[in-house]
């Protein structure tokens, strides 16, 4: 984050809505981000989202943004100072397609439907819109916009606006890790138990496996020494297979845990994500047989289920291969797009 403005700025919205005591302000920084917190964790139990977010976590986050300026890019909404709602946006530079205009947005329960989301929602795609014409004036460019399947409300704005569903992705849950089925890697491939020097191969061979996926945005400088320092605590539970002839990385799954979601909703769920196969290597059952290797070691280190999210338009089929794993759909959740 950057240095704070000191008054807070106020933004101009008065025409809409009329509520006593509703203003919208710019970000003032890190002492916003409990009433962030709090407006958050409010609408993720009306929308049934059950991440469980933490000061730490949103204070991370904010410290690691990339092409967003929360001081400028941002809009918060508070009624006698107290804060209800607010909506940030960003880009990001799609793999050989246009520019995304991305944002994600909140308002507490008690304050929905009362023009405060409209408001916001016009505010954010004008600031995008200035920010567009700045990037490029001749490349395409799209709002962006991933929405669960419990956001009834946002889904029912952003349609008000013009957005259209583009994809729709599920999410998976194994419910449980017993009599999980191995799988064999085809013969000359082996998983290798991972240490900080295959960082920079498996990074490579993650990039050029997921390149031609939807929706895939080049990497930002610095983004593998963030991405190494992330992962650190959760490689132990990685399945990376390998060419022993050839020294190559053919393919991954990169397990993780969330420990705080798993302690508020009392239970041990892994995560079986960031699931990729090298294109010489795919349609030979890599996926599947380090999916399986994948949920045993979560197993064995005491976890009991395990999810994942997948783009439904996937072309390798990917949907099919998780519920072979034991994987049911729980959840489909949508991305809506509109042209600025």
């Amino acid at each position: 984050m950057q240095t704070p403005r000191t008054a807070g700025d106020s933004i101009d919205l008065s025409a809409l809505p009329q509520i006593p005591g509703l203003r919208f302000r710019h970000f003032r920084g890190e002492a916003d981000l409990p009433g962030m917190l709090e407006v958050a964790t409010a609408s993720d139990g009306a929308d049934r989202i059950d991440t469980a977010r933490t000061l730490d976590g949103l204070r991370a986050s904010y410290q690691a943004l990339t092409h967003c300026d929360p001081f400028a890019d941002m809009v918060l909404a508070e009624v006698d100072e107290r804060l209800v709602g607010y909506t940030r946006g960003w880009w990001k530079d799609e793999v050989g397609g246009a520019l995304m205009h991305l944002h994600t947005g909140f308002v507490a329960p008690a304050w929905r439907r009362r023009g405060i989301g409209g408001a916001m929602l016009r505010w954010i795609e004008d600031r995008q819109r200035a920010i567009g014409l700045q990037l490029s004036a001749s490349r395409p460019q799209l709002f962006n916009v991933y929405v669960t399947e419990g956001e009834l409300a946002r889904a029912a704005l952003l349609e008000s606006a013009g957005y259209h569903i583009e994809r729709h992705f599920f999410s998976m849950v194994r419910p449980n890790l017993q009599g999980i089925t191995p799988f064999r890697l085809p013969d000359g491939l082996e998983i290798r138990p991972v240490v900080p020097e295959h960082c920079g191969p498996i990074w490579t061979a993650d990039q050029e496996a997921m390149r031609g996926h939807w929706g895939m945005a080049e990497p930002e400088a610095g983004a593998f020494d963030a991405w190494q320092r992330e992962t650190a605590d959760s490689r132990h539970l990685w399945s990376v297979a390998w060419d022993a002839a050839t020294d190559q990385v053919v393919g991954q799954v990169r397990a993780f845990v969330r420990d705080a979601e798993n302690a508020r909703n009392g239970r041990l769920r892994g995560y079986t994500e960031f699931i990729s196969v090298r294109e010489p290597w795919r349609g030979r059952g890599v996926a599947r047989a380090l999916i399986a290797h994948s949920l045993q070691t979560q197993a064995r280190a005491g976890l009991t289920e395990s999810a994942l999210e997948v783009d439904s338009g996937n072309a390798t089929g990917a949907t099919r291969t998780y519920e072979a794993c034991g994987f049911e759909t729980t959840a489909r959740n949508k991305v809506y797009r509109k042209r600025l």
